[in-house]
């Protein structure tokens, strides 16, 4: 084992840099499934 931890599982919504805006607004609900968001600056999605 490496001892890495794969966060992947953790992303539960990934959002482009143009609608950072929206993804700052689902932060600000607390849903408390939302573990981690991430907004993309490259506008390429994994």
């Amino acid at each position: 084992a490496s001892g890495k931890v794969d966060l992947k599982p953790l992303i539960t919504g990934t959002y482009d840099f143009a609608d950072s805006i929206k993804a700052f607004e689902r932060a600000a609900e607390g849903n408390p499934q939302d573990v981690k968001l991430q907004i993309l600056l490259t506008g390429e999605k994994d």
